[in-house]
């Protein structure tokens, strides 16, 4: 093969010679020939150059995916630090402050007004505190990428008391005003801590002397406004977690020089949201016995002192060893279970109380931590644990967990039942108080009988008018016991139906 030129041009040739011997074995003819290669050469050349053009990139990417690949390893381990930081200092302060406010939460409401108003600004400001340890907390939690709402019927007047209170020491230089706009219903279902946080990011988007606050309802839309007239904004960083805030609420936020605006779905719930008055647990008509498992005597007594405002009988222990001896000698309804413990940690103590045979590997354990990661929250949970509170608990909160765990409250909701009596007079009351016990002692009778007796149409009528009387003053046990009647398709849950009901309206007419 040669490359030669011709007629101007370089080309490549193929020469192929071959000689026949001649009769006598001498020399014989010569034949020859000559092809034209050149586009095969070049194609050949080609396909060589690209080969080695492709090895090349193949190595670059693979020195590319290596080095992307430690970066990511790097970054994981450095979020990993990153979050482990936050729980322990969330852990460290968590843990006094779960007794300070934890004490504070357990002091009487009626106090004299001397004291009332400084405890009230305690607790104000201990709440607050409290919110800005969860936003902490929420920056790892945001690194997962996922907002995880808890909504609960909250009363929008009291939503955002001590925020403006409290701004101007966390901005100097500047304050807050918030308008209620008229005709606001007096309870939404909403993310309490999530809307005190979007509120707290639009604001800090700003950066003018006065922050206006507004909260509306346009179109069936809860509408929050923020802004301050100057169109002065700190940066994009507050920006960015407000779009997701409001994303995750199921809004949108709209932003314009000077002013933001989320629309967020309208919930409206029926009664007057959170409030102090305490709805007790009850199991089987008693109050129910709890342990207690902390280390930390402090915490142990603030525990105790709320579950006896609760109404709750309790025994404490100190440790995860100590707890599931107790869990196997059995007569607990419920156990709050720390976390972080020496001899056994809480988890390990959940552990063997599941293995234990019987009623006792059933008992509904509440964690008790002050590591506040989800991710945290959520392996208790998948390790046994019915729950996870994270300090520091309230009054609320506690409550609501074991009524949630053991699916018995008292026969009366105290803050509807307050909610209804509170604005009337004396004379009012007493006659709304005879009203309501007629009424229940006569439509419960009525939808008994008819339960007993397999008239559907009967019992619907009698459970419907009972229905709106219970649901008046707060009556949860009919509320239940109709619930399940409804739902009962079989003669044998009619039945059962049949008999929880007189059982809830006996104890509603006596908590009347």
């Amino acid at each position: 093969e040669h490359r030669l030129r011709h007629g101007g041009q370089r080309r490549w040739v193929r020469w192929e010679v071959r000689r026949d011997p001649g009769p006598d074995g001498g020399p014989g003819p010569m034949f020859g020939t000559v092809q034209d290669i050149t586009e095969r050469q070049t194609t050949a050349r080609r396909a060589q150059a690209l080969g080695l053009i492709a090895d090349r990139r193949l190595r670059q990417r693979t020195r590319l995916t290596e080095a992307l690949r430690s970066a990511n390893a790097e970054a994981l381990r450095a979020h990993a630090a990153h979050n482990r930081f936050l729980a322990m200092a969330s852990h460290d302060i968590r843990t006094p402050l779960n007794a300070l406010l934890g004490l504070l939460d357990t002091l009487p409401d009626e106090l004299p007004e001397a004291v009332a108003r400084p405890l009230a600004v305690a607790r104000s400001a201990g709440d607050q505190l409290r919110q800005l340890i969860g936003d902490i907390i929420d920056i790892a939690d945001l690194g997962t990428g996922d907002l995880v709402l808890e909504p609960e019927t909250a009363t929008l007047a009291t939503l955002f008391d001590g925020f403006s209170s409290h701004w101007p020491a966390r901005r100097p230089g500047q304050r807050m005003q918030i308008h209620l706009a008229p005709g606001l219903p007096a309870a939404v279902r909403i993310d309490p801590r999530r809307m005190r946080q979007l509120v707290d990011r639009m604001a800090s988007h700003f950066g003018g002397q006065t922050i206006s606050v507004g909260l509306s309802v346009r179109d069936g839309q809860l509408l929050l406004s923020v802004s301050d007239g100057s169109g002065n904004a700190n940066g994009s960083g507050d920006l960015v977690i407000a779009r997701r805030l409001a994303a995750a609420m199921g809004g949108q936020l709209v932003a314009t020089r000077g002013h933001l605006e989320a629309a967020l779905p309208l919930a409206i719930a029926a009664g007057q949201g959170r409030g102090r008055g305490l709805a007790r647990p009850q199991v089987g008509g008693r109050p129910p016995r709890i342990l207690i498992v902390e280390d930390v005597e402090t915490n142990r007594l603030v525990l105790g002192a709320m579950l006896e405002r609760l109404g709750c009988e309790h025994a404490a222990v100190t440790n995860g060893s100590e707890a599931v001896a107790a869990a196997a000698a059995g007569g607990f309804d419920a156990i709050f279970m720390d976390v972080m413990m020496p001899e056994m940690d809480g988890a390990e103590a959940t552990r063997r109380i599941r293995a234990l045979p019987g009623a006792a590997g059933k008992v509904p354990v509440i964690g008790v931590t002050a590591h506040s990661l989800r991710a945290d929250r959520d392996t208790l949970v998948a390790e046994g644990m019915d729950r996870c509170l994270v300090k520091p608990v309230t009054v609320d909160s506690v409550g609501a967990a074991l009524s949630a765990v053991l699916g018995e409250t008292a026969a009366l909701d105290q803050p509807v039942f307050a909610a209804l009596f509170a604005p009337l007079a004396p004379a009012r009351r007493s006659l709304l108080h005879a009203q309501l016990l007629a009424d229940t002692e006569r439509f419960g009778g009525e939808a008994v009988a008819a339960l007993r007796a397999g008239d559907g149409a009967a019992a619907e009528r009698s459970l419907h008018a009972l229905k709106g009387v219970a649901g008046n003053f707060g009556a949860r046990a009919i509320m239940a016991a109709i619930a399940s009647a409804r739902a009962g398709g079989d003669p044998a849950e009619l039945e059962a139906a049949a008999a929880a009901l007189p059982a809830a309206v006996a104890a509603a007419i006596a908590a009347l």
